[in-house]
This record gives structure tokens, sequence and C-alpha cells, in this order.
């Protein structure tokens, strides 16, 4: 009793990380190789059994969630846990070999139909041999959602980086944030304002510094005589005090009247510019409850890293800048060989551009 009670436990947890109820538009994210489909949610819009029906779903009212032992259906009659035996590669995409986790007679599949530019367009479900297949439709993105995404998130070639002083000033408004802790993998909309600013704060110190005032000597003074090398030394010493007194115009020094104790002390000031930076990342964390909480974290930057992959191909991500804090914590941003930003990594958490 006690395995089965934790075993239904895990597939709640499972079930509310993968919980939406928006679908999954076909252009939401690309799959390269079968590994991207774990923590993947899929939401179909439409369900058709040929030669049978064709309807339309509703947000949430089936979906698909994707993790590296298990496929979590909601649904209807569908509703369930299949263990994951196998993913295989094809000409059409992916085709997962299924397992009922609850009874290990039905055994089916799932394929995954790639378009050319290896977007999902269509969900294929098996659950036994002796059921039909299932088609599952993912929705097109609508126009003006999609003209509202591109004028909101930053998309991909909007961000060049070419040095780290280049960097102070710009913010990235990620598409996709992907989980590797959780292994959740999500979209995300203007609605979870998610941000990454790099700041740069310039703060400038004037010291000012007065210079000696210079008496005027009365006639009744009484001048002591002096030798060569004391006039030499008095001379020397007015001369250093002439210089301390800023003049801003060149004038006859006939036409200047002798200096004062009343005059203002003329002033050298000695300008310090100081920088400071930070990185500011606005997110929310999840909890497997399906509650989330907004937070806002603050990294100080005291030294930046650039790292290359000499090995990687034309538009994959060639460098790695890493950004220490001042505890010692290193945030990561990635670009490709011609400098465009891809992705910004905090700990567990990739964020991807559009």
């Amino acid at each position: 009793m006690l395995r089965i009670s934790i075993c239904i436990c895990a597939c709640l947890i499972s079930l509310q990380i993968f919980g939406q109820d928006r679908f999954t538009y076909v252009t939401d994210r690309q799959f390269f190789e079968p590994s991207d489909l774990f923590g993947y949610q899929f939401v179909p819009a439409g369900m058709e059994k040929p030669g049978d029906y064709d309807m339309e779903l509703g947000p949430g009212e089936y979906s698909f969630g994707i993790t590296a032992k298990n496929l979590y259906i909601q649904g209807e009659e569908l509703d369930g846990v299949f263990s994951i035996n196998n993913i295989n590669s094809t000409d059409y995409g992916y085709r997962l070999l299924l397992m009922n986790a609850r009874n290990p007679a039905l055994q089916g599949h799932l394929k995954v139909i790639l378009t050319k530019n290896r977007h999902v367009e269509a969900l294929v479900f098996r659950r036994s041999k002796s059921d039909s297949e299932i088609i599952f439709l993912l929705a097109q993105i609508p126009q003006e959602e999609k003209k509202a995404d591109k004028a909101f998130f930053t998309n991909y070639g909007d961000l060049v980086i070419s040095s780290a002083d280049n960097l102070w000033g710009k913010s990235i408004q990620p598409f996709f944030r992907i989980d590797s802790d959780r292994k959740t993998q999500e979209r995300l909309t203007s609605e979870d304002s998610v941000k990454i600013t790099f700041i740069e704060n310039i703060e400038v110190i004037e010291k000012v510094k007065k210079t000696k005032k210079k008496k005027k000597l009365k006639e009744e003074d009484v001048v002591e005589e002096t030798t060569e090398e004391e006039e030499e030394e008095e001379e020397e010493e007015e001369e250093e005090e002439e210089e301390e007194i800023d003049s801003p115009l060149e004038v006859d020094d006939a036409a200047v009247p002798p200096i004062t104790e009343e005059m203002v002390a003329a002033k050298s000031i000695k300008t310090k510019i100081i920088k400071t930076h930070f990185v500011e990342v606005k997110s929310y964390l999840s909890y497997s409850d399906g509650t989330s909480e907004m937070k806002v974290w603050n990294f100080p930057i005291t030294k930046v890293d650039l790292r290359e992959d000499e090995m990687a191909q034309a538009g994959e991500e060639r460098f790695q800048m890493a950004l220490v804090s001042s505890k010692g914590k290193e945030l990561y941003l990635y670009m490709t060989g011609d400098n465009k930003v891809t992705a910004f990594e905090m700990g567990t958490i990739r964020y991807e551009v559009r």
C-alpha cells in the first residue's frame, strides 16, 4: 500500500507540473532531438479519428506531458500514465513506444509529427494494438498574437553583444523557460513579465581642493635682506602658487589687480568615476502544488569572463559569457559565432529568446 500511495502521489505532482490552460501553438518550440521533448506539454486544439469524427477542443481539454520515463495524458477516457519503453527517430519525427503503467497488456505508441522546420504540428496516439489511432492537432498562432509576441519578446538576432562593455544597459524578455531541476519547459507569455536586465550604475565623485590665499603686503612692512639663494626659492614658491590659481582667460599681467585677502581662493576640482554592475532577474518560482510566486533577484557583478567553444558549428552557441557575482555565483549568457544572444542561464533555469 505504501508503494502505491507513493506512486499515486508522484503522478499527481507530475500532472500538476504539466497543468496548462492555453493551447500549444505549432511555432512555440523546435525539437531537434528526442530529449527536447522531456518536460514539455502539448495542449492540442483539435482531435480526429479517421473515418469516425473530427472535433475542436477547448484549452486544456486534452494534454500530453512527456518526461524521460513517462507520458502523462489528461482527457476523458484517455486519462492516465504510460511508461515510455523507447523513443525512435523517424522520417516524420519521433515515435514513443508505450506501456500502460497500471495494465502492462495495454501497449501502444505516440507519434510526434514534425514540420520541415522541426515544429510539432500533430500527435498521433494509440493506446493499444487493438485500438485505432487518434490524431491530435496543434493550433496555429493567430496573426494578432504573433505580431504582439514579436514586438514584446527578444527575438533571435535582436540582441548582438560584441564585448562585455556592450552588454550593460541591455535587457532580455525571454520567450522560453527551461527548468532542468524540475524537468519542465514552458513557453512564456507577456503576462508572465519575465525580464533579465544588465545594469550599469555610474557615480561621479568631485573632490574640491582649495589653494593658498596670497596676502597683499603693506607699504610699511619691513622687508628683510635675503641672499640670492633665498630670493630664487621665493621666486619658485611664487611661481608654484601662481600655477595653482585657475584662470579661464589669458590676460595682460598689467591689467590684473593685486590679489587681496578679500578675494576668493581659486579651486582645483578632481573627478573620480565609479562604475558598478548588476544583473536583475525578474521571474517566478513554480511549486509542485501548481502555485507560483513572482520574485526579483539582483546580482552585483564583479567579473566577466568570455569562453569560446571552437567546435561549435554555424548558428550554434559558440560563446559563453560568465558573469561572476560578488558571492561567486556564475550567471551565463550564450551567443552564436556572430555574437547573437540565444539564451541566459541562472542556476538550473535557462531562458531562451524567441
